[in-house]
């Protein structure tokens, strides 16, 4: 029944998208077909004067054409970063809303009650799991696959940071996750939960007598 009641929930979720996708398409396609109308009418003509005017309102059409695009990547930033970051923190829902400005993209942060939430006031490990769920969101909005690469990435963050970092950020990230760890981060128990989702792994170890990093396979334990 749960799970009937995810697939009911996710299948409202992606009609939604699609039709979001369709509406955005046919926005779209009307600013393309006005695009060629003027670049017909241009190639059409040898008056200099209609087509600087031409491209003028070209030029005003691409315009708005880009502002309503930020607005639209926006709000998806904003929907997906609130997403990340609630499955991440311990806290639920902690942060209920975010506005991102569109003229110098600083971020503000709300409560449930409206009540602004000043970044200064997260905690050292709330303050990495914003940044790992905006870089998430980011990468996820610019719609390309982009590899992750994640130094320390649990130093600051308490068991039950730890645990939700493990297991809803790196096994769903990007296809590529490329993580450097110690092996009090990503200790055997983590390691374990991961291991479906590892491809290769390695040890680096400093030689002092080479005065240079070595690269073996396997991690730690698994040497």
């Amino acid at each position: 029944n749960v799970l009937h009641q995810q697939l009911g929930h996710l299948q409202f979720s992606l009609k939604k998208f699609d039709d979001e996708i369709n509406q955005t398409q046919n926005g779209l396609n009307e600013i393309e077909r006005n695009l060629q109308k003027y670049v017909n009418v241009i190639i059409e003509t040898k008056n200099l004067s209609y087509r600087l005017k031409s491209v003028s309102e070209i030029q005003s059409i691409m315009q708005k054409y880009l502002v309503e695009l930020k607005e639209e990547k926006l709000n998806e930033l904003s929907k997906l970063f609130l997403e990340y970051f609630n499955n991440l923190s311990r806290k639920d829902n902690i942060i209920q809303k975010i506005e991102i400005n569109p003229d110098d993209f600083s971020v503000l942060l709300y409560k449930e009650n409206g009540q602004v939430i000043p970044r200064a006031e997260l905690s050292a490990g709330e303050k990495q799991i914003y940044s790992i769920a905006m870089l998430w969101a980011l990468t996820h909005t610019s719609g390309r696959s982009l590899p992750f690469i994640i130094d320390t990435p649990l130093g600051r963050l308490d068991s039950d940071h730890r645990y939700k970092i493990v297991k809803n950020f790196f096994p769903k990230a990007s296809k590529q996750v490329i993580i450097l760890s110690t092996d009090t981060e990503i200790d055997e128990k983590h390691f374990e939960s991961l291991k479906n989702s590892i491809s290769h792994s390695y040890h680096l170890e400093f030689n002092r007598k080479e005065m240079a990093t070595e690269v073996t396979r396997g991690y730690f334990w698994e040497r």
